[in-house]
Formats: C-alpha cells, sequence, structure tokens
C-alpha cells in the first residue's frame, strides 16, 4: 500500500525530494564561494599569502555584517615600527632633526633617528644630561627579551615583537650594543668599546592584563640587584615611588608622551628598582618556589608575586616608536562606513594615540562630536549624561563618537548589581554613534565588548577582525571571524572561520 501511495502521488515524492537537492545546492555553491575568495587577486597580499576559508558556513553571512570590530596594531597598522624618539629622565631627543655623522652609526633597522643633541649629550661628560641619559639607554639594552644569532659575522637580533627589535636596534645605533648571553645568562652591553655585564636573575613577562615586562638583573660593575621595567605609563606611573610621583621630572615626562600619543606614536615608559637584598631574598625564595608548583590558580599567584616586587620604581624615561598605517585602509574604512556598516576599533594603545590613528585612518573626522568615557569621573554621571544627550537620535541624524577606555570599563564592572544597568546605557549611546574606539582595553574586556552589541542586537551579524593572540577572543565571540597572518604569531589563525 505504501509503494502504491508513493507512485501515484508524484507531489509527495517531489515535495521530500527537492529540499534534499536544494540543501546540496546550497553547500556547492558555499564551497564555490570558498574556492572563488582562496583565488581572489584582490585579497592576496603583497608578499603572496592567499587567504584560507577554513569554514564555508558563514559564507553568506559576510554580506549580512553590520558591526565589525578591528584590532588597531597589525590589522590598521603595518606593526613595522620605526623608532622616533626617546626621552632620558625628562630631557626628549627625536624632535629636531639634521645628524650630519649618521653614516658612522651602525647600520640598523626599524630606526628613524636623527637627533644630534643626544649624540653631543652622549660625548660630553659635563653635560648635565650626560649621566640620566647613559642610565636610561642601558635600560632599553638590558629590559627585553631579544635572543641573539650570529650569522656571517653578525649578530642578528630575534625578537618577540617588533616593538623590541625596534628598541634594541635604536641602543645598538647609538653605541650600546647588547652582545647576548654567555653560558652564566650574564647579559653583555657593549658601550665605547668596553664590555659591561649583567647576570639576568629573572624575566617577568610581559602580557595584555600587565602591560608591562620587567628583568631583574645584578649589575656585576657595581653590584647591586636592580630591577628594570618598561610598559604602559599609566601602569607604570602608578607603581612609582610617592617622590616620583610628585616630582616635576615626571610631569614633563608626561607631557612628552602626551605629544607623541597626538601624533599616532606608540609610547612606553622606563622605570627602575635597585632592590636591597634583604627584600630581594626571600622574595627570589618564594618565587622559585612558587613557579615548581602546580594548580588552577598558579597563574594568579605568580602574577600576584611579580605585582609585589615591581613597586617603587624611579622614573628613568620614555620612548616613542612609530607604527605606519596599512596601504589604503582609510579608504576601506569609509567604503564601510557608507554601506551602513558600523566599524568598531578595539585597542590597547592609550587615549590620545588612539585618536589620532582613529583620524589617519578616516574613522574620527571633525564633524563628529567625541563622547569620551574614562575613568577620572563618575562612570554612572557620564554613561547618564551621554544617554541624555542622545535621546531622541538615530545614528542617520547623529553625528558622534563615542570613546572609552580599559579602566572605565572595569569600573563599569565593579559592581555586579549596577554592571547591566551600565551596559544597557552603553550600548544605548554607542547605538547611535558612527564611530566607537575602546582603548586601553584588555583582550577579555575586547570579547565582552562584541558580547554587549550581540546581546543588545540580537539580530544583527558581527564580524571580528585581528592579527595576535590577544584578538583571539574577541574574534571567537563574533559572528565571522578573520584572522590576518601578521607578525604576532600563528595563534589569531586556528581561531578564526577567515
Amino acid at each position: 500500500m505504501l509503494a502504491k501511495y508513493y507512485l501515484h502521488s508524484p507531489k509527495t515524492i517531489i515535495s521530500n525530494f527537492v529540499p534534499i537537492s536544494l540543501i546540496v545546492t546550497l553547500e556547492v555553491v558555499k564551497l564555490f564561494q570558498s574556492g572563488f575568495l582562496t583565488l581572489d587577486p584582490e585579497l592576496e597580499s603583497s608578499n603572496g599569502i592567499t587567504p584560507t576559508v577554513q569554514s564555508s558556513n558563514l559564507i553568506e553571512e559576510l554580506g549580512q555584517v553590520e558591526y565589525v570590530f578591528s584590532d588597531k596594531t597589525g590589522t590598521l597598522t603595518q606593526n613595522f615600527m620605526e623608532f622616533k624618539n626617546f626621552v632620558a629622565r625628562n630631557i626628549e631627543y627625536g624632535s629636531q632633526r639634521g645628524y650630519k655623522d649618521a653614516h658612522t652609526r651602525p647600520e640598523v633597522t626599524n630606526v628613524d633617528f636623527l637627533d644630534e643633541r643626544l649624540f653631543a649629550d652622549l660625548n660630553n661628560s659635563s653635560s648635565p644630561n650626560h649621566n640620566k641619559l647613559i642610565e636610561a639607554l642601558f635600560a632599553v639594552a638590558i629590559c627585553h627579551t631579544v635572543i641573539v644569532d650570529e650569522k656571517e659575522g653578525k649578530r642578528i637580533y630575534n625578537a618577540s615583537s617588533p616593538d623590541e627589535l625596534a628598541l634594541l636596534n635604536f641602543a645598538k645605533f647609538v653605541g650600546f650594543e647588547f652582545k647576548g648571553m654567555d653560558e652564566s645568562d650574564n647579559m653583555t652591553i657593549i658601550y665605547n668599546g668596553k664590555d659591561y655585564k649583567y647576570a639576568l636573575l629573572h624575566v617577568l613577562e610581559f602580557n595584555s592584563t600587565r602591560k608591562r615586562m620587567s628583568v631583574i638583573v645584578r649589575d656585576l660593575q657595581k653590584n647591586q640587584i636592580v630591577l628594570y621595567t618598561k610598559g604602559a605609563d599609566n601602569i607604570l606611573i602608578d607603581r612609582m615611588k610617592k617622590s616620583e610621583k610628585e616630582h616635576p621630572d615626571l610631569d614633563a615626562t608626561k607631557g612628552y608622551l602626551a605629544e607623541y600619543g597626538t601624533i599616532g606614536l606608540r609610547t612606553l615608559l622606563i622605570g627602575k628598582r635597585v632592590i636591597e637584598s634583604s627584600v630581594y631574598q626571600p622574595w627570589d625564595a618564594s618565587y622559585k618556589e612558587l613557579l615548581g608548583t602546580t594548580g588552577e590558580d598558579k597563574d594568579a599567584l605568580v602574577e600576584n608575586m611579580q605585582e609585589q616586587i615591581e613597586v617603587d620604581l624611579e622614573l628613568v624615561g620614555a620612548t616613542a616608536i612609530e607604527d605606519k598605517l596599512q596601504v589604503d585602509v582609510g579608504i576601506t574604512i569609509s567604503a564601510l562606513k557608507e554601506a551602513g556598516i558600523r566599524v568598531w576599533v578595539l585597542t590597547g594603545d592609550k587615549l590620545e594615540t588612539a585618536i589620532n590613528i582613529a583620524y589617519s585612518c578616516k574613522l574620527l573626522n571633525d564633524d563628529l562630536e567625541q563622547l569620551i568615557i574614562t575613568d577620572d569621573r563618575s562612570i554612572s554621571e557620564q554613561l547618564s549624561q551621554y544617554q541624555e544627550r542622545v535621546q531622541g537620535l538615530t545614528i542617520d541624524t547623529a553625528n558622534l563618537s563615542l570613546i572609552i577606555t580599559g579602566p572605565a570599563m572595569e569600573k563599569m564592572n565593579e559592581d555586579p548589581r549596577q554592571a547591566q544597568h551600565y551596559a544597557v546605557q552603553f550600548m544605548n549611546v554607542a547605538s547611535v554613534c558612527k564611530a566607537v574606539i575602546a582603548c586601553r582595553v584588555s583582550p577579555a574586556q575586547k570579547q565582552s565588548i562584541v558580547e554587549f552589541v550581540r546581546k543588545a542586537n540580537s539580530k544583527v551579524v558581527t564580524l571580528a577582525i585581528g592579527d595576535g593572540a590577544n584578538d583571539v577572543n574577541m574574534i571567537t565571540a563574533a559572528h565571522v571571524g578573520v584572522g590576518l597572518r601578521g607578525v604576532e604569531g600563528q595563534q589569531v589563525n586556528y581561531s578564526n572561520l577567515f
């Protein structure tokens, strides 16, 4: 009976057959679309790298994207660093150009520095800046994790990041060359033809939460234990001794950092601490014991121990490095905005640098009013004020941009009872802004911003793009993830769809 029913009911057969064939057809179409993306010459990089589609399931989502979340370094910028400016304690170098004897200096890459004043102060022992300059340059040459290889009689630096390569090449350019490590873990710095040795005791690694890295060495010339650290200025300033925080030298250096930020340079502050043996030895014993343990909370305990020693810092200096924009990034962002796609930039850079880069890549312009949320004022007051400001407006009628800092986001989440309310207020304001920038944010905060948008607008399709391991959380939180093969490793390429 069943066979007879189907034989005499062609409509029933077709109704079952067509949907199955349609599914197969759609999958084949997606497969071909993936192939077209892979073979598209317009998507091929300048060094011949072609795109890879790791999942064809969301091909159709690409045409429905309404929000694009982008990292800055290595995504909007090339992640090719050039050293530009240097501050020794409170004296700035790099703003003047015209060093006639540059051809006599060592040949290095990633350095664009021609300020003759630095070499004059360095060569003049009676200059008031001489000693502070030497101390700052030694700090640059010591505080890093670079490995030296010998190739054809030349020292080749293998750095974990382009920033470190630029910093160490600058130190070499001005006469402080890192020679490498010997079998006893002694770092050797060559200055004026003489070897200066420092026994490496500990490396306190950089991560996106700490926003700093430190080395602890024994200065074998002075038999002192010294901690050198470099990182974000707001992080290091909080860890300085009280007398340094109130010193006019710090105000001068902060002024230079602000100037560098307004022209889009990446800045680092450098500090040091001379540690007494009575302080170092018990800390060293506890730290080594902790490193030899296992447990779920080990990382948190290690970080806590690191924070205990990275205190009472003295100001040493600061650096500024340029990261050039990607080719046609401004045109691309303008095209996305014209298509009605909202572009949000999420970066770990300081506020001034993020704003300047946003202007350079056409995300911001002078017609957009900037609503800035920082931790300097009450979060509740700022969000309430801006919510009133956007009331009755839409993204088409409002010429607004929203800028929020990572510390402000931390305050938003301090009280679990208020966190959800603040998130709603934040999205109410952000939803009418033509551009949104989050600066000084951690990987976890990048992820939470994407999640804010998805929860507030369940029907929108989001895309996140980045090139480093610190972008993985953001990329996996979005509907569509795009990973760029840059110079920050390959981890991001295993966590995306494209």
